[in-house]
């Protein structure tokens, strides 16, 4: 790309910072005939865009484009405090990113600022401990959450009550919840000391496929009959407890990740995976899944905005 074809397909753009940074950084690699991030380093461990880091004041922060050694660059849209881009970079890059000294590098459609910074403090940079979690989808994606102070909170909960909910709707088949309502029935037609469920010996003896969940609900489900509870109660008890089993289970698993990943950050990560999981609402999660109407509520959506400040709770 030329210097002329540059300016004359920027020059006049209207589009917002999220909308343009990375195709702008592009064309400019292009015209100095350099590689792009994603040409330089195909697993953005040293150089790409969107690098996510640790602030000072222990929140987090995300550099547009980051070239571990070299420089951070953050754009800014037009109309925006380009003076405040600076200091935003500072605010992560002088103990994340300049481990050596480096240029940090402000951005607006067009300009470009250019600061030396020299720095001996070290917090590393970290795509997070999410990604190598030996778990499903969504359990990584609660950990992500977690491990960003702005999502720890709401997000999390709702991210904590999805993952639950998914490992629900996968283990628990139709016909065992259909075998287990019938048998919680019979259960209330006995006799005081009798039990219905106590001659169950496995899920798959009232049409389970015998998952993890499913057995652990009907081991609960003898557990209570033995206390006196029986029909709709007692499978609703039973329920209940086999959720809360699982996400005490899947906590530990997360927990154990990030002692190991995640070094002196751990506690809070771990703090915010328990406030996540003991928030959940498993009592009318149990009863969704008893009255069929399936454990996951559906995804409500938010509209885009293209200059949405990513550091912040939507």
């Amino acid at each position: 790309m030329t210097p002329e074809q540059f300016v004359a397909k920027w020059k006049g753009s209207q589009l917002g910072e999220r909308q343009a940074s990375q195709e702008q950084f592009i064309d400019l690699c292009r015209l100095l005939d350099e590689k792009t991030p994603a040409e330089a380093d195909a697993t953005g461990e040293n150089y790409c865009f969107e690098r996510g880091a640790a602030k000072m004041d222990g929140g987090e922060g995300w550099a547009d484009v980051w070239k571990r050694g070299y420089f951070a660059w953050e754009y800014k849209g037009k109309h925006k405090d380009f003076d405040a881009a600076y200091p935003q970079l500072q605010d992560y890059c002088d103990c994340c990113i300049c481990r050596f000294g480096s240029f940090d590098l402000t951005m607006s459609i067009n300009n470009v600022t250019i600061n030396m910074t020299l720095s001996k403090l070290c917090v590393p940079m970290r795509d997070g401990i999410y990604k190598d979690l030996p778990m499903s989808p969504s359990w990584r994606t609660l950990l992500r959450r977690c491990e960003r102070q702005a999502e720890s909170g709401e997000p999390a909960l709702r991210t904590a009550e999805r993952a639950l909910g998914i490992d629900a709707r996968e283990e628990f088949s139709p016909a065992f919840l259909r075998g287990l309502r019938k048998l919680v029935a019979e259960s209330g037609s006995m006799l005081p000391g009798i039990g219905a469920v106590a001659q169950v010996r496995a899920a798959r003896d009232i049409g389970g496929t015998g998952s993890p969940l499913e057995e652990a609900t009907l081991n609960c489900t003898r557990r209570f009959e033995q206390t006196g509870l029986r029909g709709d109660a007692l499978a609703q008890r039973a329920l209940e407890q086999a959720l809360a089993f699982r996400g005490n289970s899947r906590s530990r698993q997360i927990e154990a990740h990030a002692i190991v990943k995640a070094g002196p950050q751990a506690r809070s990560i771990i703090q915010a995976v328990r406030r996540a999981l003991a928030a959940v609402d498993r009592k009318a999660m149990a009863s969704r899944i008893l009255a069929g109407e399936g454990p996951v509520r559906p995804i409500r959506r938010p509209p885009v905005d293209a200059d949405e400040d990513l550091t912040r709770p939507r």
